[in-house]
């Protein structure tokens, strides 16, 4: 059991590298979700075999030796990825809840000091990444000033609508996915090379430096100082499981389509923030969010007409 323990540690480590690193997935996310899930269950069966590098305690990680590093105000974990409706149901049972939607990019955090971009930097391990800012100017839906000289750490996706994944492809890039042109792209060394993709950034996340009280407010205050904000909504106190809020779920992915995201799932979160301080995080992932991700390569193929993860 050790034995298959550890090697499906490497598997994971090595799926982590081809996504984050190279940004060319090898499996669709359900797979890894999978993988990790079991590898979580089997450490807690046998704990004897419990390492303190194992994946399951750390973020996968994008940091390389080609660029500059910098670190986040406030570590950038992970979400936990669930599996079942009872996993859902049991997770908006603690309180007010909202949905929004899981986009299909990859993770940055934008820094602002004085009401200027300062800095933008990938997950990276969670304490520090990649520093893209160079790259991330180049984004046209990003303020290059806010109206606040307070210290402002703000976390999002940048990613790659379906119509420039079709584009690139016609010009015969060797593209499969959005997320693998999000990722390549705010990697480059060239700034005009990341220019040339149309990139879109959204903001879901305030993390230093406005003291709101709940997710709802502060994704108002983005959207009043100009950054793109997700599909989202409040559930209902009155409902009871989530299988009542099924249509209001499949109207978000409808606008999704409509509006050209790339999207992977839909993420469940605590909207009251000292409910969410008070959940914490692990080493790895909050406490005070859960993401449940649908079934990408059919969505794919329904949504866009294109093969591939």
């Amino acid at each position: 059991m050790k034995d298959r323990i550890q090697k499906l540690r490497e598997t994971i480590d090595h799926h982590n590298h081809q996504y984050y690193v190279l940004g060319s997935p090898e499996i669709p996310d359900a797979v890894f979700d999978r993988m990790f899930q079991k590898l979580i269950e089997l450490e807690a069966q046998y704990p004897e075999f419990y390492v303190a590098n194992s994946p399951s305690s750390r973020i996968g990680s994008d940091l390389c030796n080609s660029f500059n590093m910098a670190s986040h105000i406030t570590p950038m974990h992970s979400i936990n990825a669930v599996q079942t409706v009872t996993e859902i149901e049991k997770f908006i049972a603690k309180g007010e809840i909202i949905v929004q939607l899981k986009y299909d990019g990859v993770g940055v955090n934008l820094i602002y000091k004085n009401g200027k971009l300062h800095r933008a930097i990938t997950r990276g391990d969670g304490g520090k990444g990649i520093d893209v800012t160079a790259n991330i100017r180049t984004i046209g839906n990003i303020p290059y000033a806010i109206n606040t000289n307070e210290t402002i750490e703000i976390r999002g996706e940048v990613w790659c609508p379906w119509s420039e994944l079709k584009r690139l492809q016609n010009l015969g890039e060797n593209v499969r996915s959005p997320v693998a042109v999000a990722i390549n792209s705010i990697k480059v060394k060239q700034s005009s090379l990341c220019a040339a993709r149309n990139l879109s950034f959204t903001a879901y996340h305030l993390t230093e430096g406005i003291a709101g009280t709940s997710h709802l407010e502060n994704i108002k205050w983005l959207k009043d100082n100009h950054f793109e904000v997700p599909i989202a909504f409040k559930l209902d106190a009155t409902l009871k499981a989530i299988r009542h809020s099924i249509l209001s779920i499949q109207g978000i992915l409808k606008q999704a389509q409509v509006k050209d995201i790339p999207a992977d799932g839909i993420v469940f979160k605590h909207n009251d923030l000292l409910t969410c301080k008070t959940e914490g995080n692990t080493s790895r992932a909050v406490n005070w969010a859960i993401s449940w991700k649908f079934d990408k390569e059919t969505y794919t193929a329904k949504v866009a007409g294109i093969g591939g993860k």
